[in-house]
């Protein structure tokens, strides 16, 4: 019975294995490693906020400064 689980144990653990392979090489295949520069540029243009939150929605932008500012008053307290 001990047996069994091991081959199943195996296989799932080469059935992961394959699949990081597979992903790996689907990721070299497509590019997806070709130019790091590019990627990490692309996300920061002239237009991007430096040091300020920009992850809210616009309705809830006042809703979020509240927030921040309650947060800031309980650390210091």
């Amino acid at each position: 019975m001990i047996s069994v689980y091991y081959v199943l144990v195996f296989g799932i653990m080469l059935l992961f294995g394959a699949s990081i392979v597979w992903g790996l090489w689907w990721a070299l295949r497509g590019g997806q490693f070709s130019d790091f520069q590019k990627g990490a540029q692309s996300v920061l243009d002239d237009d991007e906020p430096t040091l300020r939150p920009c992850d809210v929605f616009p309705d809830l932008r006042e809703e979020y400064r509240k927030e921040l500012a309650r947060r800031a008053n309980e650390r210091k307290a």
